[in-house]
């Protein structure tokens, strides 16, 4: 039993050797992008690994778009929506406020 065990991870550990040198280069590649870009998404890697280069319409993207984000920057992120959204909610029922004013005056 024990050798039939050794046999099953010998050739587990030749076939997983194989992979990686046969994929080598590819490799490479993906780890050249994702010191560039430092993420990457399915349909990069795929595109890497498919063609060799990176898809067409993620090389136009400007360098903020292409650099992970800090806690600090996420943060400045979500209390900058959270703003926008009180503004938003504020100026809504400022003017249904109004609207209401300016009827009440008509009528």
């Amino acid at each position: 039993m024990t050798k039939k065990f050794d046999h099953i991870l010998v050739e587990a550990h030749d076939k997983a050797a194989e992979i990686i040198n046969a994929n080598r280069e590819t490799h490479a590649l993906i780890a050249e992008a994702l010191l560039k870009y430092e993420t990457l998404d399915a349909a990069q890697i795929k595109s890497i690994y498919e063609t060799g280069k990176m898809p067409e319409d993620s090389l136009g993207d400007s360098e903020e778009d292409n650099h992970a984000l800090s806690y600090d920057e996420v943060k400045e992120r979500i209390e900058n929506k959270i703003k926008m959204k009180k503004s938003k909610e504020f100026y809504s029922s400022f003017l249904d406020k109004s609207r209401e004013e300016i009827l009440l005056k008509v009528l």
